[in-house]
């Protein structure tokens, strides 16, 4: 089981990284309702598909960004606009600053990865970067289920803490739709 589970967390990572829109998170916190350790372990099968993910889109962003940016206004909660304002502010911030206010911000780490590629951000900064960023948040979020499993396990089921999963991560997807688009 724990080898699926953390194939899942790796291709899961991967996908988001590149075309797929549906965060890793999702999945790590709903590991880490059930099997703390293993969550945690997850955190760096996730990371590592997500950063893999990332140098992909890098190596591709270095010569064929255009292509990169057609197929990324694809995406929902992505348009032209997201990708541009993202553009500005890695060359304003740097890659790393960038990426850690992309986390509370929802701008998504697959534009990062090809502006990264595209602007010539040095490889060894952008993959240093990626590490710290994407383990960071990854483990925020793991965290923070687990601590809010903790308080409500004394007052709720299993099957209603994974009920109230479910409709934490439908509204968070209801209301960056809303805010982002389709």
């Amino acid at each position: 089981m724990a080898i699926k589970t953390r194939m899942v967390s790796f291709v899961w990572g991967f996908s988001e990284a590149t075309f797929f829109f549906f965060v890793p998170d999702i999945w790590l916190s709903r590991i880490v309702l059930e099997n703390k350790k293993e969550a945690y372990i997850n955190i760096a099968f996730t990371a590592l598909g997500a950063l893999l993910g990332g140098v992909t889109l890098y190596v591709l962003a270095l010569s064929h960004f255009e292509h990169i940016q057609g197929l990324l206004d694809l995406i929902p909660g992505i348009s032209n606009t997201i990708i541009d304002k993202t553009g500005e502010q890695v060359q304003r911030l740097g890659i790393l600053e960038a990426l850690f206010t992309g986390i509370a911000s929802g701008v998504p780490y697959k534009i990062y990865a090809s502006w990264a590629g595209s602007l010539g951000v040095p490889f060894g900064t952008f993959l240093f970067s990626s590490v710290i960023i994407r383990t960071l948040r990854f483990t925020i979020i793991t965290g923070l289920t687990h601590i809010a499993s903790i308080i409500l396990k004394d007052r709720l089921s299993l099957k209603k803490i994974l009920l109230l999963h479910t409709a934490c991560w439908v509204f968070f997807y209801i209301f960056y739709f809303y805010n982002f688009g389709l």
